[in-house]
């Protein structure tokens, strides 16, 4: 009996210990592609946005990353900035900078704001902060594309359709 607990208790840790950790969503969860006609706004609950910290300020993608939520953006991931970040204020990634999604980001850090081409990793847009970031000013509430594009929006939301169908 004492040999069964023993094995069926060390089966159990074994499957908790090589468990995915919670919340630990892979970047392509975070957003998905979606086709932005030309001529209708883009506004920030259309952008899911990811925040990375490239200074020595502990707590700054977080921060930012609320401050970013507060003004209507989808929050994506935070953390640190890649050790080949060289980002004194702020800097605005994406896989293409012309995206309207990446310059209506852009407007909330003022209009000499760098947006450069660089992979997201499935995050949506990314914002990197430096040591002399001091705050998300206030920026444009819509860009309207020109041509139709794609950006990286929200997913659904599954929990407000479960409830739906719960209550239905």
């Amino acid at each position: 009996m004492l040999a069964a607990l023993l094995v069926g208790g060390a089966a159990w840790a074994w499957s908790a210990l090589t468990a995915p950790l919670p919340g630990g969503e892979t970047a392509a969860s975070l957003c998905e592609p979606q086709t932005a006609p030309a001529g209708e706004p883009i506004r920030p609950d259309d952008v899911v946005v990811s925040v990375l910290n490239a200074s020595s300020r502990l707590g700054l993608a977080s921060v930012t990353l609320d401050s970013l939520e507060s003004r209507g953006f989808v929050p994506g991931r935070q953390g640190n900035a890649p050790a080949d970040a060289d980002v004194a204020r702020v800097e605005v990634w994406a896989e293409d900078p012309g995206n309207p999604s990446a310059r209506l980001v852009a407007s909330f850090f003022g209009p000499r704001t760098p947006v450069v081409a660089r992979d997201t990793d499935g995050g949506g847009v990314t914002v990197v902060v430096g040591e002399r970031f001091d705050d998300v000013g206030r920026g444009r509430q819509r860009v309207v594309p020109q041509e139709e594009t794609v950006i990286c929006g929200p997913l659904p939301d599954t929990e407000a359709d479960t409830d739906v169908a719960a209550a239905g």
